[in-house]
């Protein structure tokens, strides 16, 4: 059973990072990489190592850097510090040893990299990030996708209704937002796809549209339905934000309490957030 978080001083941060196309790396992007390299563990060496895909064993490289180069900023350790245990669906976390005052989650599509990082404040037990479920997800609207066959397979039944009613001038777009607040979920919960997607049900009819730096356009006041079985005790809350025309991301937050959570969003040059802490 895990411990309660404190109600206090919670900050979620989102960073976003461009990352170097597949086959567009360079010279000084490959010496940084080769510079940083000692901060990956054997585990992550070896999974990067399977890659066959020109440029994507780079690509997994500097997603390894970026998200121990993030934690490092978010917790004043160094990157080589960290140490990572995976759920069954393959999910990172810190050793229960390393748990500090946050839980992270990370996502890429396309060219960018989504780090979420959610900090609380220190309540001298040790014990109030425990019970803290992070899932975060980035969609690139894409033009090629049969959107229709995807939602009226996978989709729940009160989603399959609203994009039906939906015109399709504002289909596809609906459509990426509720698959990003999906993949948020059942990253969130650890189970990935074993979550079994016509599950759980968002209602974007319940999204309030707020002001944040950073959006185009941001979404809270969404949180997933349960359908298919008996909810848990967790309390459950997500957010949808619009980063331009094309590219949009979802978070969602377990925790045994409901909480309220402060969201920013960053942009950090690959560059400057790698030679932040090269030795």
């Amino acid at each position: 059973m895990p411990n309660s978080i404190t109600n206090r001083g919670l900050t979620l941060t989102l960073t976003l990072v461009k990352l170097p196309a597949l086959k567009d790396v360079g010279e000084e992007i490959e010496q940084l990489a080769h510079r940083c390299s000692h901060w990956l563990s054997d585990d992550e060496l070896a999974r990067i190592g399977r890659a066959t895909l020109p440029g994507l064993s780079m690509r997994q490289r500097l997603v390894r850097l970026c998200l121990r180069a993030e934690l490092a900023r978010q917790t004043q350790m160094a990157p080589e510090a960290f140490r990572f245990d995976y759920g069954t669906q393959g999910k990172p976390e810190l050793r229960r040893q390393q748990g500090g005052p946050f839980a992270f989650n990370l996502s890429h599509s396309g060219d960018l990299l989504l780090v979420g990082v959610i900090r609380a404040e220190d309540d001298g037990t040790g014990k109030h990030n425990r019970g803290l479920y992070l899932g975060v997800d980035i969609e690139r609207k894409r033009t090629n996708t049969d959107i229709n066959a995807i939602y009226r397979h996978y989709f729940s039944a009160p989603e399959q209704a609203y994009l039906a009613s939906l015109d399709n001038s504002l289909k596809r777009d609906a459509f990426f937002d509720l698959w990003a607040l999906k993949e948020s979920y059942i990253k969130a919960t650890g189970r990935g796809l074993a979550e079994g997607l016509q599950s759980f049900a968002f209602d974007l009819n319940l999204a309030s549209l707020r002001q944040k730096e950073g959006f185009t356009q941001f979404y809270q006041g969404l949180e997933p339905k349960m359908l298919a079985r008996e909810p848990n005790c967790t309390q459950w809350q997500s957010w949808l934000g619009h980063i331009d025309s094309d590219y949009r991301l979802a978070v969602t937050l377990g925790a045994e309490d409901k909480v309220s959570v402060e969201v920013m969003l960053n942009q950090r040059p690959l560059q400057s957030l790698l030679g932040e802490y090269q030795s």
